[in-house]
């Protein structure tokens, strides 16, 4: 049926979208913690 293939494409996009979301609330919470890192221990006003 083509109501199911439609979901089936929905949910297929969202696992993507959702994955892609992930790594980048990863990526964005290891640059919060080495930029509060940096500031504690001063790599940051070396570069």
């Amino acid at each position: 049926r083509l109501d199911f293939s439609g979901v089936a494409m929905f949910y297929s996009w969202g696992a993507g979208m959702f994955l892609v979301a992930g790594w980048g609330l990863l990526l964005t919470l290891f640059v919060v913690l080495e930029l509060v890192r940096g500031l504690s221990c001063g790599a940051i006003r070396a570069v």
